[in-house]
């Protein structure tokens, strides 16, 4: 008797939270979709893709876009998004040499405190 209790009282608890997840997931859906996070680590300075083709010589401006920080970051922002980056695109997970060597580039480029080629 006890069990079938039981039993009873797991089953209307499921059903109840099925009827109640059904319609939030129905509004969560029709709701619009955001774009996704970019490949570069969707940090808010790399809201937008980065465009590629590169610029012959590596400059500020372009490192910060690559690292997706600000040209002024801190040495700590830069090694937090380069790792981030790193992660994602490291030849060894599968990602490119040519991207893994151009976000290297840009975090020497920015912790050097080179100036801009002219």
């Amino acid at each position: 008797m006890a069990l079938a209790l039981a039993a009873g009282v797991g089953i209307a608890g499921v059903a109840l939270g099925v009827s109640m997840a059904v319609p939030a997931y129905q509004r969560w859906a029709s709701q619009p979709r955001k774009p996704s996070s970019s490949s570069w680590g969707g940090g808010s300075a790399a809201k937008k893709n980065y465009p590629g083709l590169f610029d012959a010589q590596m400059t500020r401006k372009e490192a910060a876009l690559i690292l997706g920080v600000r040209q002024s970051a801190s040495r700590d922002e830069i090694s937090t998004r380069w790792k981030k980056l790193m992660a994602l695109n490291h030849p060894d997970n599968g990602g490119s040499t040519f991207i893994a060597s151009k976000v290297n580039e840009a975090r020497d480029f920015l912790l050097s405190g080179k100036q801009d080629p002219f």
